[in-house]
């Protein structure tokens, strides 16, 4: 269960960034690999993970 809950993550995330980007008109799915973005991408991969895996080890 744990590898879904990392995919899941990976899916939030690259949905956040898209909604990111596109709040800041830049339309383009994809983060650039510029610093302060490709740290964003990480920290919320990293966070959505941490949220997913605390709800799905609640989950009966």
């Amino acid at each position: 269960m744990r590898h879904v809950s990392n995919y899941i993550a990976l899916f939030y995330s690259f949905l956040i960034n898209y909604l990111y980007n596109s709040l800041s008109g830049e339309m383009y799915f994809y983060p650039q690999t510029s610093g302060s973005k490709l740290t964003y991408f990480f920290v919320t991969s990293i966070l959505f993970s941490v949220i997913f895996r605390k709800i799905l080890r609640k989950a009966p």
